[in-house]
């Protein structure tokens, strides 16, 4: 089995591409790749593509890395040589074009390299074990009636399972500014879900946190 289960849920597959390169030059090769496409449809299908995608891993660690995302090459050593079981956010700047990375816009994750809170959790550019997943049940499906947000509800039902949260900006990632480019399918349109991350935060107060999207097999 694969140090490493590099996760590609896309609604844009025109950037799989980039994907793809990025990862070919990776010094570090102990790794695979688990790509999920979900066409923007009538919903958000992002949660259930990670589920998908998750009950395909073989890796102990997974990384996600979004589409439009460029990465150093040492970028996946540099995960494997820190790993410690945490969730883990990294730095990302956004970019117009890939050739224009000194014209980066960085978000706050730059100049942290701290503690976070779950809400915190970027999984843009991001690491987990992927027991993790199986020991909450995975993504919560249910948030595909809505958008975003799945993210941040995952981090609050991991650490009501015992897990620690952090950025590491030991490395980093440029993203093309996709949103600059392509209207984004899911805003103004779908109802935003952070309702329904307010509502699993409750729950995990009192240990309610496991889903079933995910079997144990871990």
């Amino acid at each position: 089995m694969p140090r490493i289960s590099v996760i590609t849920c896309s609604i844009r597959p025109e950037y799989i591409a980039m994907t793809a390169e990025t990862l070919r030059k990776q010094t570090f090769k102990d790794w695979e790749w688990i790509v999920e496409l979900e066409l923007p449809g009538v919903d958000f299908g992002l949660p259930r593509a990670m589920n998908r995608a998750l009950s395909r891993c073989t890796g102990e660690i997974t990384v996600h890395l979004q589409d439009c995302i460029n990465i150093p090459d040492n970028f996946l050593q540099h995960v494997s040589d820190t790993y410690t079981g945490d969730f883990v956010t990294y730095p990302l700047g956004k970019v117009k074009h890939l050739d224009g990375e000194e014209d980066a816009e960085w978000d706050w994750r730059k100049n942290n390299n701290k503690e976070i809170q779950p809400f915190e959790w970027e999984a843009d550019l991001a690491s987990a074990p992927l027991k993790a997943f199986y020991d909450i049940g995975g993504y919560d499906e249910a948030f595909c009636d809505g958008w975003s947000w799945d993210n941040v509800e995952v981090g609050y039902r991991a650490k009501a399972a015992g897990y620690n949260f952090r950025c590491d900006n030991g490395t980093y990632g440029h993203a093309i500014d996709h949103d600059a480019i392509i209207q984004h399918p899911f805003r103004g349109k779908l109802r935003n879900n952070d309702w329904r991350a307010r509502d699993t935060e409750v729950l995990c107060r009192i240990g309610d946190y496991k889903k079933q999207y995910l079997p144990s097999k871990i």
